[in-house]
C-alpha cells in the first residue's frame, strides 16, 4: 500500500511529515542535508473513529463546544506491575504516556491503521534527522528547551544513558536489551555518541531496512532523565531498577503524582511539558477487579473511562448513550507454551491442542461476532504486503478428532491433564477458557482453568520470553502488536526469536543454537535463511523480503510454538464528551491527546 511521489521537482526542505519517511527526512547522499520535523500529533480522531476537524491540542476548533475543565477518572482492572520492565500491556501504555521518544507515529487524522508504513514517523523530542549514504548512520537534532519532569533540561547525555541502560548486561530483566537489538540493532552502548549537547549520531553494523520504527516504541524509544536516574541509583542497583518500578522522570506529557498499588494511581499533566498543551491536566486511575461493577460506573457517571470490558457490555454501554473506541486494533489471544515443559513441550501435543480451541464459538459468543480469526503472528491490517493465512490454517481449525489422533501419535493414547491459565484481570479470557476446556476434554485433554493475576503469571514465568520452567504451564495470553515492523513480528516467534536467534546472529550468517530436539537443524537454518534475505534485500516489502518472511514463517508452522485465535478491538468504553480519542498502534491510548466539551 505504498503511494507514489516524484522526489525530482521538490525542494527537501519543505517535504510534508507524510513524506519525511518515505524519503528518508535527508538527502541521502555525500551533501546530506537536516530536515525539519514537523510538530506530530495534530489531528486526531474522534470516539467513533471518523477523522476530527484539525485544531491544536487544548484548543477548539470552529463549530465544536468549548472544552471544559475536569479530571478524567478511568476504571481499570488492575495498575501497572512496572513503569520500568514492560512486559504486561497496562505497563506499555503507562510509560508510552507518561515518557517522551525522539520521534512517534503520526497518523495524520487516520484512525487507526497504518496503511503506509513509510508516511509515519515525526519527530516529538527530535528536530532533525539526517542519513548517511548507505544508511548505517544516523544523526539526530534534538529539540532544545524540553525540559523533564524534574525540570532537567534533555541533552544528547540523557539519549546516550537511555540506550547504554537499554542494552546493559548487568540489568536484572533482560527484555529490554533483547527487544533493542531485535527492533534496532542496538547491542552496543558504544554505537550511539553524543556530538554535542544536542546532537547524538547512532552507528549500525550494516543497514537494517526497519531501524527507524524503534524510535516509536515505548520500550526501545523512550528518553530517560538521566540526571535523575543517576540520583537515585545505588552500587547494588546501578540502573535504578528498583525506584523506576513505580516512578517517573522522563520527557513525556504526564507525570506521576500518587500511586498505591492495588487501589489508585494518579497522572498529572508536566508542568515543563513544552511540546503542546495538554488538555486534561490529571487523569485518576481506580482498580475496580470486576468489569460488572465498572460497567455501572460509568453508566452512573462516576467515572469516564471503563477498561477491559465484555463486549456484550460494551454493546450495552452504547444502547445507553455512551461511546465506543471504533478502531481495527491489533488485540490479540493467543496461548503461551512452556516449550520446556511436558506435555508442551512435545510439537505433535501443541498441534494437537490447537485442533480443540473452538475458535468460531469464542468469537460469536465471547465476542458476539466482533472479532477475526487470527492465523499467524504477523498483522496483517498494518500494511503486509502479503497474506501468510495458507502457512497456518490448517492447524487452526476445530477437530477434536485430529486433537486424539496426534495425542496418540505423540505417545499420549489416553490423552493428556494439564493447568490453562487465564488472566483474571481480563474478563473475557475466562469465558474463552471454559469454552476451551469444554471442546477439549472431546479431543482427549483434561484442563484445568486457574485465573492468575498478571504479576503472578510474570512472576512464574523463569524467562518471560519463552514462558520456559515448571512454574507457569500454558496460560492464554493478551498481547498487542504494538509496532508494525514485520521483522519486530516473525523475530519474536518462539522459539527461534525469543530463545537462540538475536538480529546480529541472523544477518551475520552465524547459526542458531538448536535448543529443543522437536525443531530440525534444517528448519532453523531455513528460518535464519529466511530472515537473513529479507533483512539483506534493503527493503523489508520487496518481493525478495516477502519471499524471506513467508520462508521464516513456513520454517516454524509444523512446531506449533504457540496457538494464535483472534484479533480484537479496543474493549473499553468512555464518555461521549471525550474528543480526540485516537488509537495509537504503539501505546494503545494516547490521553494527552483527549479533552472534554461541553
Amino acid at each position: 500500500m505504498r503511494t507514489t511521489h516524484s522526489r525530482e521537482s521538490e525542494d527537501q526542505s519543505t517535504l510534508s511529515r507524510r513524506d519525511f519517511l518515505k524519503y528518508g527526512g535527508v538527502a541521502v547522499g555525500g551533501a546530506a542535508a537536516t530536515a525539519a520535523l514537523a510538530a506530530c500529533g495534530d489531528s486526531d480522531s474522534d470516539g467513533d473513529g471518523a477523522p476530527a476537524t484539525t485544531a491544536a491540542p487544548g484548543t477548539t476548533a470552529p463549530g465544536e463546544p468549548a472544552a471544559i475543565d475536569r479530571d478524567l477518572i478511568v476504571a481499570q482492572p488492575d495498575l501497572w506491575t512496572s513503569l520500568d520492565h514492560l512486559f504486561d500491556r497496562t505497563s506499555q501504555e503507562s510509560t508510552a504516556n507518561l515518557g517522551g521518544r525522539l520521534f512517534v507515529y503520526d497518523y495524520d487524522g487516520v484512525n487507526p491503521i497504518i496503511t503506509d508504513l513509510e508516511n509515519t514517523l515525526v519527530g516529538e523530542l527530535a528536530e532533525g534527522l539526517e542519513i548517511n549514504a548507505d544508511k548505517t548512520q544516523y544523526t539526530i537534532t534534538l529539540k532544545q528547551g524540553v525540559l523533564s519532569h524534574h525540570g532537567n533540561e534533555m541533552t544528547s547525555e540523557d539519549v546516550v544513558y537511555s540506550y547504554a541502560r537499554g542494552v546493559a548486561a548487568d540489568r536484572s530483566f533482560g527484555l529490554d536489551g533483547f527487544l533493542h537489538s531485535i527492533a534496532s540493532q542496538i547491542t552496543d552502548a558504544e554505537q550511539v555518541k553524543a556530538l554535542d549537547d544536542y546532537t547524538v549520531q547512532i552507528t549500525l553494523e550494516r543497514p537494517f531496512p526497519t531501524f527507524l520504527h524503534h524510535f516509536a516504541l515505548p520500550f526501545t524509544g523512550n528518553i530517560h532523565d538521566s540526571e535523575t536516574m543517576r540520583e537515585n541509583s545505588t552500587n547494588d542497583d546501578p540502573w535504578s531498577e528498583e525506584w523506576k518500578k513505580n516512578n517517573t522522570e522522563g520527557f513525556g506529557p504526564y507525570m506521576l503524582e500518587d500511586f498505591t498499588q492495588g487501589t489508585e494511581a494518579i497522572w498529572v499533566a508536566n508542568p515543563n511539558y513544552v511540546l503542546y498543551d495538554v488538555p486534561i491536566k490529571r487523569v485518576i486511575w481506580r482498580v475496580v477487579p470486576v468489569s460488572a461493577t465498572r460497567l455501572s460506573l460509568i453508566e452512573s457517571g462516576d467515572v469516564h473511562v471503563a477498561n477491559a470490558m465484555l463486549v456484550r457490555e460494551q454493546v450495552q454501554a452504547q444502547q445507553a448513550g455512551l461511546s465506543l473506541p471504533n478502531a481495527v486494533s491489533s488485540f490479540s489471544q493467543w496461548t503461551w507454551y512452556p516449550l520446556d515443559v511436558p506435555p508442551w513441550s512435545h510439537p505433535l501435543v501443541r498441534r494437537a491442542y490447537t485442533h480443540v480451541i473452538p475458535y468460531d464459538d469464542i468469537i460469536d459468543i465471547v465476542y458476539q461476532g466482533k472479532a477475526r480469526r487470527e492465523f499467524g503472528p504477523v498483522w496483517e491490517p498494518g500494511g503486509v504486503p502479503y497474506a501468510h493465512t495458507e502457512l497456518f490454517e490448517r492447524y487452526y481449525r476445530t477437530d477434536p478428532d485430529e486433537s486424539r489422533r496426534l495425542l496418540e501419535e505423540a505417545g499420549f493414547p489416553d490423552g493428556v491433564s494439564s493447568e490453562l491459565w487465564y488472566n483474571e484481570t481480563i474478563p473475557d479470557q475466562e469465558e474463552m477458557c471454559v469454552l476451551i476446556r469444554d471442546t477439549a476434554a472431546e479431543g482427549g485433554w483434561d484442563l484445568s482453568i486457574v485465573g492468575k493475576t498478571t504479576a503472578a503469571i510474570q512472576e512464574a514465568r523463569i524467562d518471560p520470553l519463552t514462558v520456559g520452567g515448571a512454574g507457569a504451564p500454558a496460560n492464554l495470553f493478551k498481547d498487542q502488536i504494538i509496532v508494525p515492523d514485520i521483522f519486530y513480528q516473525v523475530a519474536l516467534l518462539p522459539p527461534f526469536g525469543a530463545r537462540f536467534c538475536t538480529p546480529d546472529s541472523v544477518i551475520g550468517g552465524a547459526s542458531c543454537e538448536l535448543v529443543f530436539d522437536d525443531f530440525t537443524e534444517e528448519q532453523i537454518l531455513l528460518y535464519e535463511e529466511g530472515l537473513r534475505n529479507a533483512l539483506e534485500s534493503g527493503d523489508w516489502d520487496s518481493p525478495a523480503a516477502t519471499a524471506g518472511w513467508e520462508q521464516s514463517l513456513r520454517a516454524v508452522a509444523d512446531g506449533s510454538p504457540q496457538s494464535f485465535y483472534l484479533w480484537f478491538d479496543p474493549t473499553s468504553i468512555h464518555d461521549p464528551r471525550l474528543t480526540g480519542w485516537e488509537y495509537r498502534i504503539e501505546n494503545a491510548t494516547d490521553y494527552s491527546r483527549l479533552s472534554w466539551t461541553s
